[in-house]
């Protein structure tokens, strides 16, 4: 895409891994967690025989993902089938998996509860993944559910309730292996929901605990960038030449989210609507979305409304991304003097650049086509000339580069004709 989105991304806590208890470096209240259960052997006897399964002795026992609790029979057949569907992306077959697992077991599970609750968190129903925490919580409380319920509750435009449960993890004992830290998960929560709130500074703060945790836990490569461009995006926050709309959480996410991946697979209708619902949800201006809608309405060809969303964005954060875009729609639109001084000021900002795309190079490409409209077919040609030196010197992908220079062609071969 050719902006960057300022997102927070929330690792979300799959409590289906082995997960054991520890300190942290720094001191912290005592938290005693409830008993692991063990089933008596008349329970397990009893219950094993319903299932026509041979009877074993509670040493035998398998323990269901190192937590708390012990499956045997059909339960745990279900639960490991839930678990391989879980880790291939077939949430709906893992929550049928897992709710039969639950009805093979003789007391309630928190640990199928949260499974469950996390299919539902993969789906994006919110609602459904806070009802099943909830019900893990009631069972046995710990902290992998309590950020497990606070990250649907942030994902679901919650913060208030995200950020009580994100203390309530702070103050029970971790749970942590490697690349998970419930610590972790807990205080990048806290800093998106005081980022949100506009308290920056307590935002920081807990952005910095989190990475420090992630790192010291081996979290992978991905998830501590994430976290670094939280700690970015919040310093920029506190800038006050940076406007404070580019924070999305819970539904503005989402949809957003939706927005961009609905683009990406060239559904421009779809997206648009969704980066409008987006527009609603977050309720306040936002140039990422304004220029996400614009860009929605200039891959339809309607360059009218195009051009109002880029200047909306402009009015809000200006820079060379929304200038390029706005300009390309003047000129498609027939509005060539307002595309030029759409170009010219790109090229004399700092441009933007990310792989395959540069301000510069889209700049150059505005004032060809407008120098072609108006009959300057050498300028037109020395633009793209430009552009495609700078696609190269900047590492564009081979097919772009090539693209490029059939542009540069065919405009120097209508340069050579007048």
């Amino acid at each position: 895409m050719k902006f960057v989105l300022i997102l927070f991304f929330i690792a979300v806590l799959t409590t289906s891994c082995a997960l054991a208890s520890g300190g942290t470096p720094t001191p912290r209240p005592t938290y005693t967690p409830y008993p692991t259960f063990t089933p008596s052997p008349e329970e397990a006897q009893a219950t094993l025989g319903r299932d026509n399964v041979p009877t074993v002795g509670p040493g035998e026992f398998v323990e269901l993902d190192g937590r708390r609790e012990w499956l045997f029979g059909s339960a745990l057949t279900h639960a490991e089938e839930g678990m391989r569907e879980f880790r291939q992306g077939r949430y709906q077959a893992a929550i049928e998996n897992f709710r039969e697992a639950q009805k093979h077991r003789n007391k309630p599970s928190a640990v199928l509860e949260n499974w469950i609750a996390n299919c539902y968190q993969a789906l994006g129903e919110y609602d459904s993944a806070i009802q099943h925490h909830s019900s893990a919580i009631n069972i046995s409380d710990s902290a992998a559910d309590r950020v497990g319920r606070g990250t649907s509750y942030l994902y679901n435009g919650q913060c208030d309730r995200a950020t009580e449960d994100a203390k309530a993890a702070l103050a029970m004992e971790p749970e942590k292996a490697t690349g998970l830290h419930t610590d972790a998960e807990a205080n990048q929560i806290l800093a998106n929901c005081y980022a949100v709130q506009g308290e920056h500074l307590l935002a920081l703060q807990h952005a910095e605990v989190s990475l420090s945790i992630a790192v010291e836990s081996g979290y992978g490569d991905d998830e501590v960038s994430n976290i670094e461009l939280t700690i970015e995006e919040i310093r920029l926050s506190m800038d006050p030449d940076q406007p404070y709309q580019e924070f999305f959480v819970g539904p503005a996410m989402t949809a957003s989210d939706r927005g961009e991946e609905l683009f990406e697979h060239g559904q421009y209708e779809a997206a648009l609507k969704s980066f409008k619902d987006a527009q609603e949800y977050h309720g306040k201006p936002s140039s990422v979305l304004e220029s996400w809608i614009g860009l929605s309405y200039q891959a339809l060809e309607q360059h009218d409304l195009a051009i109002v969303h880029f200047t909306n964005s402009i009015g809000i954060d200006d820079g060379p991304i929304d200038r390029a875009n706005r300009g390309i729609s003047y000129s498609q639109n027939g509005q060539c003097g307002r595309a030029i001084k759409d170009a010219e000021i790109v090229l004399s900002m700092e441009p933007y650049t990310e792989p395959n795309y540069h301000s510069d190079v889209e700049a150059h490409l505005v004032l060809a086509i407008c120098r072609v409209e108006q009959g300057d077919y050498l300028t037109a040609y020395e633009h793209t000339e430009r552009a495609l030196s700078i696609a190269r010197a900047n590492n564009f992908a081979e097919e772009e580069v090539a693209a490029y220079a059939d542009i540069r062609d065919e405009y120097m071969s209508i340069a050579e004709q007048h």
